[in-house]
């Protein structure tokens, strides 16, 4: 009879697994092609820290790094139908993704690593966060 294996991995193995195949990927593309390592930098930089802020932050500058506010806004829309969206100071449209980048680098009100109620809302979008970010790597350099 046939033997079935079942496998479970955790985050972290995933993660890793993850950070690895970016690595792989980035160092074959190096031998190949002009690369724009800055991106995969933050990339790399977000998936190795373990403060929720400073990952937050470099998974955004992958989605920065390719457009100002609006067109980023303009492709996190297309991505996520449904996200829900704030207004800046100046009273555009933004999606919740910028809004938290916002408070977490030039706000008058930050978002604070001491407040836990911070920290959860950080925390509760970092998944999608990074999606993003992977998404935009995939789309821009094609690994």
């Amino acid at each position: 009879g046939a033997t079935t294996h079942s496998r479970s991995f955790s985050a972290g193995s995933f993660i890793t697994k993850e950070g690895n195949k970016i690595k792989e990927d980035y160092e074959k593309l190096i031998k190949g092609k002009p690369l724009r390592k800055r991106p995969l930098r933050f990339y790399r930089d977000a998936i190795n820290n373990d403060d929720p802020f400073v990952k937050y932050l470099n998974f955004y500058k992958v989605l920065e790094y390719y457009g100002h506010t609006k067109k980023t806004t303009d492709w996190i829309k297309n991505q996520i139908s449904d996200v829900e969206m704030k207004k800046d100071k100046y009273n555009n449209d933004i999606t919740i993704y910028t809004w938290i980048r916002h408070r977490l680098s030039h706000s008058k009100n930050p978002l604070l690593i001491s407040n836990t109620k911070h920290i959860e809302l950080v925390k509760n979008y970092l998944p999608k966060i990074q999606m993003l970010a992977r998404e935009k790597i995939k789309l821009e350099e094609g690994i």
